[in-house]
């Protein structure tokens, strides 16, 4: 019986071998493989499970509001002076319409690292920073990046979760939360050289967010 540690391995982090895995995952769910429960430190719910579990980091996308620069001082005196000091008060204030610029530029920061748990219900997001859960009836939109799945939720900034093989998981999370097996698109490629063995399954244990009887 295939596990799911054999369709997505935890070592490898090329975009190729995420292409690759991806393909084994569609085309096993699409023979009617479903991932089996995972064992697991998390306190799953009512009918819940745990698929699969994979270190991650958290970051969420952020932008704050600041208030451009505009007139200054100019010293009064001759006109060489006067013109140095409006020159100077002109670059002063572009560069701080410029830093505020900066300032202002919506970007992802780092909220915290771990373990996220793909359940038939949830993300589970174990971290160093405390417990996070993203629940797939309150979820709007999903998307992939490059290094990552942004996750869209009313009232929130959006969230990343940055993880290996994204596209991978990706995949795995629109089939738990929507029973989705997306197309990709392209013909499956040739198998990659096997350079490691296959990793073994593994759980979080982080004892600060781990419900205990």
């Amino acid at each position: 019986m295939t596990e799911i540690y054999e369709l997505i391995p935890t070592t490898a982090t090329s975009a190729d071998q995420d292409w690759y895995s991806a393909h084994q995952l569609t085309d096993a769910l699409g023979i009617g493989w479903r991932p089996n429960p995972q064992p697991s430190r998390i306190s799953p719910r009512a009918g819940e499970y745990v698929a699969h579990a994979i270190p991650c980091g958290l970051n969420a996308y952020y932008a704050k509001t600041v208030q451009a620069k505009s007139g200054g001082l100019i010293a009064f005196g001759s006109p060489l002076l006067l013109a140095a000091s409006v020159v100077g008060s002109i670059g002063y204030n572009m560069w701080q319409n410029q830093k505020a610029r900066e300032e202002a530029a919506a970007q992802w920061r780092y909220v915290g690292s771990g373990m996220a748990h793909f359940t038939n219900q949830r993300i589970a997001v174990a971290s160093e920073t405390g417990w996070r859960n993203f629940e797939f009836s309150g979820i709007e939109a999903m998307e992939m990046e490059p290094d990552g799945i942004v996750i869209f939720e009313n009232g929130r900034a959006r969230e990343k979760l940055t993880l290996n093989l994204p596209l991978t998981h990706f995949i795995l999370l629109r089939f738990l939360a929507y029973g989705e097996i997306p197309n990709l698109g392209a013909p499956a490629p040739q198998p990659l050289p096997a350079s490691t063995p296959a990793p073994t399954p593994h759980t979080a244990i982080l004892k600060s967010t781990i419900k205990r009887d």
